[in-house]
């Protein structure tokens, strides 16, 4: 399995408006330790090193920070940290990012991810793409929901479908929605039918 992180200006993990000033354009939150003494970069490649090593981990950035990205991810070849041409946003960060592995590694199965998460229960996030990795060949691969802990508004939802008959715990996607109204995430949370979209795929 190989890793893609998004770590770029405009590709996951950007100016990161919610923490003005600590983080901005020119000091982007990834580069930060929000949690714990190591930055949520740091911690984005060292959660993953059970599963994934430093020389399979690809990550798409700005040209202004990809000098303080490979000091954080020192173990990551310089050919795997991918600058992009301008601020992608999310979709053609990743887009890039997946047309450079497919160059070296045609078939991998790839965990992608953003490097401006923080996640709290790593054994338990682990276990995941160690199980998606073995079903996401068999079809268009599969979206790591997290269980809410409250009604937040600010987070796209998930709804489950029906479970999967090859896999405990693996479940069809019903529909998306995004950052649904305080009241309607509410709704959605006490349904118990609903999780936390974090951006994570394999």
């Amino acid at each position: 399995m190989i890793a893609l992180f998004m770590a770029g200006g405009g590709g996951g993990g950007g100016g990161g408006p919610r923490l003005w000033q600590l983080s901005r354009a020119s000091d982007p939150k990834q580069l930060h330790a929000l949690v714990g003494l190591k930055s949520l970069m740091e911690q984005t490649v060292e959660r993953v090193a059970p599963l994934i090593e430093p020389m399979d981990i690809w990550i798409v950035t700005g040209r202004k920070y990809a000098d303080r990205i490979a000091a954080q991810a020192p173990g990551v070849p310089p050919r795997q940290i991918i600058i992009e041409p301008f601020a992608l946003g999310t979709h053609l960060a990743l887009g890039l990012g997946a047309r450079r592995v497919a160059r070296y590694q045609p078939e991998a199965v790839i965990l992608v991810g953003r490097a401006d998460s923080h996640i709290g229960r790593e054994a338990e996030f682990r276990a995941a793409p160690a199980k998606a990795v073995r079903i996401a060949p068999q079809g268009d691969g599969l979206i790591l929901g997290a269980s809410p802990t409250y009604p937040a508004a600010s987070c796209g939802r998930i709804e489950i479908g029906a479970e999967s008959n090859d896999c405990e715990g693996v479940f069809k996607i019903a529909r998306f929605e995004e950052k649904p109204s305080d009241r309607r995430a509410e709704a959605l949370f006490l349904s118990g039918r609903h999780l936390w979209n974090p951006g994570i795929s394999v």
